[in-house]
């Protein structure tokens, strides 16, 4: 349950005798607790009472009572709304608990409820007879409903029998009376299948805000972050960007219109520390910070392969300052506007990637390196909550190749053989190790056709049968 700025200001303001005395806050309790208990319904509240205030006690009270807090638990929240005048608590608490009855019958009674199906389990069984014939044979269901009563906390159960054809009618009505679609499954694959103009305009029809590609996205230099000052293809570096400055004041005007304060040096400091922050809740497994500082794609570009695995980063310091080498605007749908601002960031850094048992699979966590990246950041500026948020990164062509991870393996079981086993021994563990494969397996070949046929005896082969044959060394 949390509250907006106004609500804790109002409250806080609570504790000051000076904005409200104890007389005019009892009346204003009195007053407050009496909309839901006096049958008079035309009750004034005194001019010098702030309308915001009385809205905000009155927001606080409803939340109070959807949860059905208790005097320890709204204590709790006064706390963290910084009211702590402990006789107003007190004061309060009181008429809370006196009336806390009623302001949940009154809230039942404004709301339109029905009975809630909360959970249902079914059973297919074989029905062979009934009362009235020996033989049924059919399939019959048996369903198991677990509700809540309007109006009440009370919870029932409802067991009931029916037929196929009976459950196959309740299931329609069920669909009728959902009011969501349902999902389509197919979506996805087409989706990654469509070039992205198709994307936006699927979207557009969806009225769903695309995840778009940087506008125009920035080329960085072949060479950047190795020629120095003034060398020459660091002078053809300042020249170039030389030329894209109008285009760089356009933009920068159309985001000064949403965003008065902004600065382009200013927002390099800014921008890296978002960086920074974002690595360390990808670091942190925390999700619901990282989301803060991070576009859905990106999100799910940061964290893809890292399951079961321990990222290790560090930014050790700034080999030259950061600083904005492109911005560009445009509308992506009617209305929305949206800004992105390429970041060079040029620093030392220290990455190590392990896996669920400790092994180093990429990095090193001592060794620093030095990381040129060209991150940029977006927002839409017609949302006035919106923020700065990494939206990707630019790599170029002639990056070289980042390192593979390496990954481990189980070491294979090999049986290793003593140098006093002689070689017959080893023939006959093979043989052993064959006959139990083909036990297991339960398969033999089967003999060739020229196998299968039996030969003719000759005479010289009937005679030899008939002689004595002798065993042993001749």
């Amino acid at each position: 349950m949390e509250f907006n700025i106004e609500i804790q200001e109002d409250f806080h303001r609570l504790n000051d005798q000076t904005y409200l005395s104890d007389k005019a806050y009892e009346d204003l309790i009195d007053k407050l607790f009496s909309l839901f208990t006096s049958t008079n319904g035309n009750i004034q509240f005194s001019s010098s009472i702030d309308k915001h205030l009385i809205s905000s006690i009155l927001t606080f009270l409803f939340e109070c009572v959807k949860y059905d807090l208790d005097e320890t638990s709204v204590r709790s929240k006064f706390d963290d709304l910084q009211f702590t005048n402990k006789s107003r608590q007190d004061r309060f608490l009181s008429a809370y608990t006196k009336h806390l009855p009623t302001i949940q019958l009154y809230l039942k009674q404004k709301s339109i409820e029905h009975d809630r199906l909360l959970n249902l389990n079914w059973r297919l069984d074989l029905q062979l007879k009934t009362n009235h014939t020996d033989k049924v044979f059919e399939p019959i269901y048996t369903l198991d409903w677990t509700k809540r009563d309007k109006y009440t906390t009370n919870i029932n159960h409802i067991q009931f029998t029916c037929s196929q054809e009976s459950l196959q009618e309740l299931l329609e009505k069920f669909k009728d009376a959902q009011s969501i679609d349902l999902p389509d499954f197919d979506r996805d694959r087409k989706l990654r299948s469509s070039t992205i103009q198709e994307q936006r305009e699927y979207f557009k029809r969806e009225g769903i805000p695309p995840i778009p590609e940087p506008f125009e996205a920035y080329v960085p230099p072949e060479g950047d972050g190795k020629a120095t000052l003034m060398s020459r293809d660091r002078l053809n570096q300042f020249y170039t960007s030389l030329k894209k400055n109008l285009a760089t004041r356009k933009h920068s005007s159309t985001i000064r219109k949403h965003e008065p304060d902004f600065e382009p040096l200013l927002f390099a400091d800014i921008a890296q520390q978002r960086y920074i922050d974002a690595h360390q809740a990808l670091m942190d497994r925390d999700e619901e910070r990282l989301i803060q500082l991070v576009t859905p794609g990106s999100f799910a570009e940061m964290g893809r392969g890292l399951r079961y695995k321990t990222l290790r980063w560090k930014w050790l310091e700034d080999i030259e300052p950061s600083y904005v080498v492109a911005i560009k605007s445009g509308e992506i749908l009617k209305g929305m506007t949206m800004a992105q601002i390429t970041v060079r960031m040029h620093s030392k850094q220290t990455c190590a990637i392990y896996d669920r048992f400790g092994r180093l699979m990429y990095g090193n966590e001592i060794i620093p390196k030095d990381v040129l990246e060209y991150i940029v950041f977006e927002r839409v500026l017609t949302f006035p909550y919106s923020q700065w948020r990494v939206h990707s990164k630019i790599l170029p062509s002639w990056l070289p190749p980042s390192d593979s991870l390496l990954y481990t393996f189980e070491k294979p079981k090999v049986k290793l053989l003593d140098q006093d086993t002689s070689t017959d021994a080893v023939e006959d563990e093979k043989k052993r190790e064959q006959i139990n494969k083909e036990h297991e397996t339960g398969t033999r070949a089967l003999p060739t056709a020229n196998e299968l046929k039996t030969p003719i005896p000759t005479l010289s082969d009937i005679s030899q049968a008939n002689k004595k044959r002798t065993i042993g060394y001749t």
